[in-house]
């Protein structure tokens, strides 16, 4: 468990890599800014008169996310480098396990639908993929939880705040199971009822079977035997039905022949 929540160990060189204080000259020398505030850093390294090395801003600038958004980037950069993540369980028959996967990509932009989000990193095994997201004292916000619930995307949330900023001890606790590593979004998983699904552009309205009348049962009647007989026909009675939603008409071949709907 991390004890010095303003010293980081870790920095931007002037390419922007992150580098250990240890493997740089000392002092203002060492040409390394913050992460968080880009401000100029002095490496404390001297192993003769300090005792734990570290990074200080210069001139005793102050600055309170440096140590958050370095861990957020040595987070990244070791699931990257190692392809490397311990899954909890989801199914009775899929246990927790250590993944190795193909490949690690940080901080992707993706489009879903209108929306677009920025996971910490999208890992990919094959044809399937897992967004990551880093907690350290901000967790994934309910808008983004929606999308991902929304759109059956498999997420997971993995908490740094109690880690040291140290990448050894980083991979192992990404390797090994943890409470810190949970589900915030799983389509094998029961959905949260705080996150009930929204109507999107994939959805459309289905009246509830509690109102539908018998006319309407009737209709839907039709629709099971036209779907027993190979689908669509010209005398289905929902050929040219229109829905009206979110101010926007979509056209439906045919909605009676959803088996959800049927009564």
């Amino acid at each position: 468990m991390r004890r010095h929540s303003h010293d980081i160990v870790y920095a931007w060189n002037k390419e922007k890599t992150l580098v250990h204080v240890s493997t740089v000259e000392n002092g203002l020398d060492c040409q390394c800014i913050c992460p968080n505030c880009k401000a100029p850093l002095v490496a404390k390294n001297n192993t003769r008169n300090i005792r734990e090395l570290h990074f200080a801003h210069f001139k005793g600038h102050d600055c309170k996310g440096a140590y958050e958004s370095t861990m957020h980037l040595l987070a990244k950069e070791v699931l990257k480098e190692t392809k490397t993540l311990w899954v909890p369980e989801f199914r009775k028959d899929k246990y927790s396990q250590t993944r190795k996967f193909d490949d690690v990509i940080v901080e992707p932009i993706l489009t879903i639908g209108d929306t677009t989000i920025r996971p910490d990193a999208l890992c990919r095994i094959g044809e399937k993929q897992l967004l990551v997201e880093f907690y350290f004292t901000h967790k994934v916000d309910p808008d983004k939880m929606q999308i991902l619930w929304d759109n059956d995307i498999a997420c997971l949330e993995i908490d740094i705040s109690r880690q040291d900023m140290d990448k050894e001890k980083l991979k192992e606790y990404f390797g090994r199971g943890s409470p810190g590593i949970k589900w915030v979004s799983n389509p094998q998983l029961t959905r949260p009822p705080q996150y009930p699904r929204k109507y999107n552009v994939e959805n459309y309205y289905r009246p509830p079977k509690k109102d539908l009348s018998p006319e309407e049962k009737d209709r839907r009647a039709q629709c099971r035997k036209i779907k027993e007989q190979g689908g669509c026909t010209e005398d289905c009675p929902y050929k040219e039905l229109r829905f009206s939603v979110c101010n926007k008409t979509w056209q439906l071949s045919c909605p009676g022949l959803d088996d959800d709907d049927a009564n």
